[in-house]
């Protein structure tokens, strides 16, 4: 009886080592394909780069080791769908990380919910330090609130929608807030939609956006069976808990994360950068 305790006492010690320690730290590289013609038409032979959550406090060894593998994948396009900072965390580091991140075309990202916080006084990858509040335009990254851009490669073009799911704006009147910008999305392009959450993701299907980019799930941190997770965290929205998803025409790329929230544990879902490849149309 007492050896059987003292196993089951290692073989959990061992299981929150591994938790706590080895897999929270092990990022790794997962490529996949989305089977879009026009996507493909845009995007071509371009690498394209989908990581999210960073969740960052400081500039450690898994942040020098996702600028590794970023440095290794030589990726053309960055998206980056929020939660870039932990809580009350400074955003120092998080802009260090962004100036080294090399991205041949550009970084676009969206803020998440930690990154959203009065202690700070203002958020530094949206606005310059002025007191006027100044929107940036240059910078590491483009970060979209509420806002569509055009991105041009080779003589094509696409929409890049940022949805800002938490700027407080009415979500009824249509405008400006997440769902009045969708409802303007283009129709006579292929139309990419980036938000923290995939909480806006039918409303981009509805609206004839191709591919909605979103994290904030982390993949649950803990491979537990889906219907646990879903009622654990229900509002994480886990029945897209990470991976590729199909929504009518929209497909939907939910990427783990790379931090964590509130506890510091992975288990079977390491973090993750999501190297996304568009080879036309499934057969």
């Amino acid at each position: 009886m007492r050896l059987a305790l003292r196993l089951c006492v290692v073989t959990f010690a061992l299981i929150l080592l591994y938790g706590m320690v080895i897999e929270p730290n092990h990022v790794v590289v997962r490529t996949v394909e989305i089977p879009s013609e026009p996507l493909a038409r845009f995007f071509d032979d371009a690498v394209v780069v989908h990581v999210s959550d960073f969740q960052m406090r400081r500039f450690g060894w898994r942040e020098r080791r996702l600028l590794e593998l970023l440095k290794k994948i030589d990726p053309d396009y960055v998206f980056i769908t929020g939660d870039f900072s932990q809580k009350n965390s400074p955003y120092g580091p998080v802009l260090d990380l962004l100036e080294a991140v090399p991205a041949r075309e550009g970084i676009w990202g969206v803020l998440g919910n930690t990154d959203y916080n009065g202690q700070r006084g203002y958020c530094s990858l949206c606005h310059e330090k002025d007191a006027a509040g100044t929107l940036r335009r240059n910078g590491p990254i483009r970060m979209l609130r509420n806002e569509t851009i055009l991105l041009e490669r080779n003589g094509k073009k696409l929409s890049l929608t940022g949805v800002d799911e938490y700027d407080g704006r009415d979500w009824n009147s249509g405008a400006p807030g997440p769902a009045g910008i969708l409802r303007s999305l283009p129709r006579d392009i292929p139309a990419l939609v980036l938000g923290h959450t995939p909480f806006c993701a039918e409303l981009a299907e509805r609206d004839g956006a191709l591919l909605y980019l979103a994290g904030d799930t982390h993949g649950g941190q803990v491979a537990l069976p889906d219907p646990i997770l879903q009622k654990v965290l229900p509002d994480k929205h886990m029945q897209y808990r990470t991976g590729l998803y199909s929504i009518g025409s929209l497909w939907l790329h939910v990427n783990p994360g790379i931090g964590w929230n509130d506890i510091p544990i992975r288990i079977g879902c390491p973090p993750e950068i999501t190297v996304l490849r568009f080879p036309g149309e499934s057969p």
